[in-house]
């Protein structure tokens, strides 16, 4: 039987969320100039990087994604995540946000924080505390 590596998988579909929600909401994010918004899109490039080079455990993938949302959300989307999932206020698309990137990414954010209820004992016993 073949063990499933949730975190790491969790980890590689946010992170191509993410990329695909900025390539698609690059003009939608209020910044007072083109050279603060490339500046800002440059840090998140490399933060991106950052996250891809670490490794899968539970606590770095729910970290980056609390990260996210807070990230998109001082950007203008307008949403939460709680044990149901994620909630977005109609007014993130007034804004002209992107829905289907926007919702796939707030769905792996979510995922990415039920991660964070399973039992370290169970985590460590199919080997995610050290992936």
């Amino acid at each position: 039987m073949m063990k499933m590596h949730l975190p790491l998988e969790i980890k590689k579909r946010l992170a191509e969320a993410f990329e695909e929600w900025i390539k698609a909401n690059i003009d939608c994010i209020y910044v007072h100039n083109e050279k603060l918004k490339e500046r800002w899109k440059k840090h998140v490039e490399k933060e991106l990087r950052k996250f891809k080079e670490k490794k899968a455990t539970v606590p770095i993938v729910a970290g980056f994604a609390m990260w996210i949302l807070c990230t998109i959300n001082n950007l203008g989307v307008i949403s939460g995540i709680g044990a149901n999932g994620y909630v977005i206020s109609d007014e993130t698309w007034r804004r002209g946000f992107d829905k289907k990137t926007t919702e796939k990414l707030l769905f792996w954010i979510a995922e990415a924080m039920r991660l964070t209820k399973i039992p370290y004992e169970v985590a460590k016993q199919l080997g995610w505390e050290n992936a």
